[in-house]
């Protein structure tokens, strides 16, 4: 009784994480590259949760060590400015270039809660 109980849980637990996992997953749909960069463009991060779901990565862009002091010196910026919020969002397989083949990457970078750049990568 006791194996079978031991069985049961691990069921429905292994049934239960795959329920919440399926939330984080983005729709199995493809784009055509064009339809894709209408369809996200200058969109938020929000609207774009909603459109492609939840990205597979999220990463920031590392600035080098003293390249802020390096920029400044030759710009003579006299104050700094506001830094601006940049954040990479990767999803997998997203986008057609062909009716055969899908990019492996698509990356959207977002500026200030802003859709500002979309790359396709191989």
């Amino acid at each position: 009784m006791k194996h079978f109980q031991l069985t049961f849980i691990s069921i429905a637990l292994l049934f239960a994480s795959n329920l919440l996992q399926a939330k984080d997953v983005s729709p199995k749909t493809t784009y055509k590259e064009m339809d894709f960069i209408q369809l996200v463009n200058g969109k938020t991060r929000e609207d774009v949760v909603k459109i492609l779901g939840n990205p597979v990565k999220k990463t920031t862009p590392v600035m080098p060590t003293n390249a802020a002091q390096i920029v400044q010196e030759n710009a003579q910026i006299a104050t700094p400015r506001k830094k601006d919020s940049i954040e990479m969002w990767h999803y997998n397989n997203l986008v057609s270039y062909n009716s055969k083949n899908t990019y492996k990457r698509t990356e959207l970078t977002f500026i200030n809660n802003k859709c500002s750049n979309i790359t396709y990568i191989n």
